[in-house]
């Protein structure tokens, strides 16, 4: 069988010519891996005189595309026959679209990168943020120079679509460079702060979510005799205390990793932990942790679908925040962690 797959794909290699000679199919150079370049083949979908605006991307309404094409390109049939170029080894079925020569130009080591997601993990023994992590996967490519932005801060997705009055954070170890991005990104509704703390800034991002699901955990934790109703209506002063001791705590965290204290002040931090602690995947979690709930049986009773990322950083730091940190120093962090690596319940010293 494998042997006829073969011989298909070479005698396809010497009939490109006769394929891409049919008004049905199209071929155009891309690039590829490593920058190697070669021919993606496709059906056709826009008119053949459309072939002398090859640099020009298809846009809605564009009048190029053929009425057929309008169908082949929505069910993406258009893009079978790049089977072959995945054959013949030109490309992978998973990964980023192949590009066109004329835009390679503007993809360079040098172009500036934007984060707008977070993360916190233990690479060889370390901690390291996702900025971290992305420049050792692309100095292990050959790519040195790169030039990574950073952007958090409370920004609520459902906020900022209906515009939203919003403020976040954007860092860059050039504040320059960070300016520069938020010129392009910034609006009447949607602004920025900037800051050279990449480090502080994401490490807040993250561990914000751990914090998130203790404050969470308020109401169940204020008393162990008042009734819920008494609970409902006074929550909020152990919900104050426990802000109060989580920002303490992310401010110590943060500085061992090398961040700044402002930032945890700022809106990755005591911003962002406000926002989150308010509502959220990971305060709803810590509403059930709080009511006595261990982990697994209320992600599997209350929230079987939902990621619960306060949950995920517990357990792919934890082993290493119990072994390296004293818990008098994080004994908010460390006993939701204890609660999270052991599926017990959650429990702290109130002091």
């Amino acid at each position: 069988m494998w042997l006829g797959v073969y011989s298909f794909v070479i005698q396809f290699q010497n009939c490109e010519l006769f394929f891409c000679s049919k008004i049905i199919f199209f071929k155009q150079k891309r690039t590829g891996w490593d920058g190697r370049s070669f021919y993606i083949h496709k059906l056709r979908t826009l008119s053949k005189s459309s072939d002398s605006s090859k640099t020009k991307q298809v846009e809605s309404g564009d009048k190029r595309v053929l009425g057929i094409g309008l169908i082949l390109r929505r069910l993406s049939i258009d893009e079978l026959p790049q089977l072959f170029n995945v054959l013949k080894g030109d490309m992978s079925i998973v990964g980023p679209r192949p590009h066109m020569l004329e835009h390679t130009k503007y993809y360079s080591e040098e172009i500036p990168i934007l984060l707008i997601t977070k993360g916190l993990t233990v690479l060889n023994n370390q901690f390291v943020t996702l900025t971290e992590k992305l420049k050792k996967i692309f100095e292990k490519n050959g790519f040195n120079k790169t030039n990574i932005s950073v952007v958090k801060g409370p920004c609520l997705a459902t906020g900022l679509a209906n515009k939203i009055k919003t403020r976040a954070i954007l860092a860059n170890k050039d504040i320059a460079i960070a300016k520069s991005i938020g010129k392009m990104i910034t609006s009447s509704y949607y602004l920025a702060e900037f800051s050279e703390d990449v480090i502080g800034i994401e490490v807040c991002a993250a561990v914000k979510n751990i914090y998130s699901m203790i404050i969470g955990a308020s109401k169940g934790l204020c008393s162990s005799s008042a009734t819920e109703e008494v609970k409902n209506k006074n929550y909020l002063n152990t919900a104050a205390s426990l802000m109060y001791q989580s920002l303490s705590e992310m401010v110590y965290f943060t500085k061992c990793l090398k961040g700044k204290e402002e930032t945890v002040y700022g809106l990755a931090g005591l911003g962002d932990l406000y926002v989150s602690s308010a509502g959220g995947r990971n305060s709803k979690m810590g509403k059930y942790l709080g009511e006595g709930y261990d982990y697994l049986t209320a992600k599997k009773k209350f929230m079987p679908n939902d990621t619960i990322e306060g949950a995920e950083l517990a357990l792919e730091l934890g082993p290493k925040i119990l072994k390296e940190f004293d818990k008098e120093k994080l004994s908010l962090m460390i006993s939701l962690i204890e609660t999270i690596c052991n599926n017990k319940k959650f429990n702290f010293k109130w002091s």
